[in-house]
């Protein structure tokens, strides 16, 4: 349910920021702080958590991160001055993270754990789904922009429980390590910090299509807000699909083959949205960005389960989740920067370049299947290309 809410919090944003702008008289550059205040809890989380686990448990560690969304939540309902919504919106970030990458440890470890992981993902994207419709409601019945902020810290409340006795076995193995440093272990394998990269840039094309995406298309496409709002809960609606019904196919054809087809048809769906100004081809492209979009953060997240040693993986898990959501909050921020300065016409082109990085990126990452004739040529190249950068 927390996993939902996160999804919730991150389309609602989208939609309420041009009412958060207009309610404190901001431009865009510091409406856009509240990205980068996000960033910061993000951040944080993903040093800490490896300690909390370590010092407390995974559920109280959940636990926390749950109360710190409800702190910020709460805060916010009641439209504080602005610099004080941004110090919540790092509580907000931090509780995130954290029950993100609780979420993720304990899903991962579960039998068909890639499944398990697509499953959770689709309640993250049914909340971002549901989020754009909650707020053009809400503000349709001329509610106030704050008024989604107590639906939040409700629901998070009523999911929260006492924390269980009962610890995978991972944490159980990583709180009763000697060594502390486990920080540092985990990037011994190239997936903690070539995946964290990659998924800092995922997780940062994602939300920016989702937060600026109503911005661009009320800007270029239509004044029509309802309907803008309804497509892009179409392009959540198509994450949620992808992550139900891809996940399958992703673990039968090989995640590292099935991932390239993903990220190339995410650029040329960019490219169509960016070029054509038809609002059908629009939410067509949208739909299959979100569909293609939406099996990759599980898959990485299994990769590193298939990777990474039993008794760091809580750490390493932790570690992407909380620096992936990160990317939700420092690339909508430099996109706001960036349509600050250029306008709104160039959030696309900025979506498309990040998204042609990933592609490159994903050559880097480790396969974690036996070699086949494919990945073996692949890794061929992949080992010229880096003895070349080294020379």
């Amino acid at each position: 349910m927390i996993q939902f809410v996160s999804g919730l919090n991150d389309g609602n944003l989208g939609i309420i920021l041009p009412s958060i702008k207009a309610h404190y008289g901001l431009n865009q550059y510091v409406v856009s702080i509240i990205f980068l205040c996000n960033a910061a809890g993000y951040m944080t989380a993903a040093v800490l958590n490896g300690y909390l686990i370590r010092s407390t448990s995974q559920s109280k560690t959940a636990l926390l991160g749950a109360c710190s969304m409800i702190v910020g939540y709460l805060v916010n309902l009641f439209a504080v001055p602005f610099p004080v919504m941004c110090i919540f919106m790092t509580t907000i970030g931090f509780g995130i993270a954290l029950t993100q990458a609780a979420a993720n440890v304990v899903c991962g470890e579960m039998p068909y754990g890639m499944l398990m992981l697509s499953f959770l993902h689709a309640f993250y994207a049914g909340g971002a789904l549901v989020g754009p419709l909650l707020a053009s409601g809400l503000l349709s019945s001329q509610k106030p922009w704050n008024t989604s902020y107590m639906v939040f810290a409700t629901t998070v409340a009523a999911s929260t429980t006492t924390p269980s006795d009962q610890e995978s076995m991972t944490c159980k193995e990583q709180a009763n390590s000697k060594n502390t440093n486990l920080l540092s272990q985990i990037f011994k394998f190239r997936i903690t910090s070539i995946g964290a990269v990659f998924l800092l840039f995922y997780t940062g094309t994602e939300v920016t299509i989702g937060n600026w995406g109503y911005t661009y298309l009320i800007s270029t496409r239509s004044t029509d807000t309802n309907a803008m709002a309804h497509l892009m809960t179409g392009y959540w609606a198509g994450i949620c699909a992808g992550r139900l019904f891809l996940g399958f196919a992703t673990s039968r054809f090989g995640e590292k083959r099935m991932v390239y087809c993903y990220l190339a048809m995410i650029v040329v769906m960019m490219v169509l949205l960016w070029l054509l100004p038809y609002i059908g081809a629009n939410a067509t492209s949208l739909v299959i960005t979100g569909i293609m979009l939406g099996p990759i953060f599980p898959t990485v997240v299994s990769v590193a389960h298939n990777i990474v040693p039993t008794h760091l993986y809580a750490t390493c898990v932790g570690f992407l989740s909380a620096f992936a959501s990160a990317g939700t909050a420092l690339f909508p921020y430099a996109t706001g920067v960036l349509i600050g300065a250029e306008g709104v016409s160039a959030m696309l082109p900025f979506c498309i370049a990040t998204s042609c990085a990933m592609l490159i990126m994903w050559f880097f990452v480790p396969d974690p299947r036996p070699p086949t004739k494919f990945s073996a040529k692949m890794r061929t190249w992949k080992t010229q290309i880096l003895t070349s950068i080294r020379s």
